[in-house]
């Protein structure tokens, strides 16, 4: 599941709560992580995630939100029957978990990506989560492609 040491709960990149400067990740290809493949929400430093693609992570692709984050023109697919051979126990994959904790921040925006969920676990609810933390925040000029049961694209 492209987790260290069998351990599904290391994310591929992790920012934390003192991370003040703006941070931009581009032209990436991140697929098959164990948990969040960016986790980069409760940060006060802004967080740009441009020109990327996102395949099968587990729980979620994007941990992000709050003032001054940006994710645009992003591929995001969630299809856990035609995922790597060695992935297992698929926990809840979301393309992004829009949140930003006690912070409590609003502003960002999502703009000019695709989101596209084939097959999912029961549990995943959306392909954008918006969690309860998160103020008001724009999502634009995205498509969405949700073949799977149950699975909303934005909740």
């Amino acid at each position: 599941h492209g987790h260290l040491d069998g351990n599904s709960n290391d994310s591929c990149i992790w920012l934390g709560n003192r991370h003040k400067g703006e941070l931009v990740i581009r032209n990436s290809l991140i697929e098959n992580t164990g948990t969040n493949a960016i986790y980069a929400s409760r940060t006060p430093g802004p967080v740009k995630i441009l020109d990327s693609r996102f395949r099968n992570n587990n729980q979620t692709s994007l941990r992000i939100g709050g003032s001054g984050a940006l994710v645009r023109n992003c591929q995001f697919v969630i299809d856990i029957e035609n995922a790597h051979p060695d992935s297992n126990d698929f926990i809840n994959p979301h393309s992004i978990v829009w949140e930003t904790g006690e912070l409590g921040q609003a502003g960002g925006r999502i703009e000019q990506c695709s989101f596209t969920c084939r097959s999912a676990p029961q549990q995943t609810m959306a392909a954008v989560w918006v969690d309860g933390s998160a103020g008001a925040f724009e999502i634009r000029d995205c498509e969405f492609d949700i073949q799977a049961d149950g699975v909303q694209a934005i909740r």
